[in-house]
């Protein structure tokens, strides 16, 4: 079990997208494992958090949407050929 509330990051954006009567804030609803420690996990608002489980560190975040009523279900990792290594490529977002 990872508390993803933990995070500051994660944490800020669950405060800055609270629950709404039928719709939570970082509901989780996809997993993709990459590896032995590694994770990426699709919550609401429509967000990937790339986890690395055994650290017990956020890697990155990456946000498709405010809208708490949006999350992202699938996931499929794809290794990145110039790192070669598969990391999200994206940075937290600044908002």
């Amino acid at each position: 079990r990872i508390p993803l509330r933990d995070f500051p990051e994660v944490a800020r954006l669950q405060q800055e997208h609270p629950d709404q009567p039928f719709n939570a804030a970082l509901f989780v609803r996809g997993l993709e494992i990459i590896g032995a420690d590694r994770l990426l996990v699709g919550v609401s608002p429509a967000a990937i958090l790339e986890i690395d489980a055994a650290a017990g560190r956020l890697l990155g975040l990456f946000r498709y949407s405010d809208d708490v009523g949006d999350a992202v279900h699938g996931l499929a990792h794809v290794a990145d050929a110039a790192s070669g290594d598969g990391r999200l490529a994206a940075a937290a977002n600044p908002r």
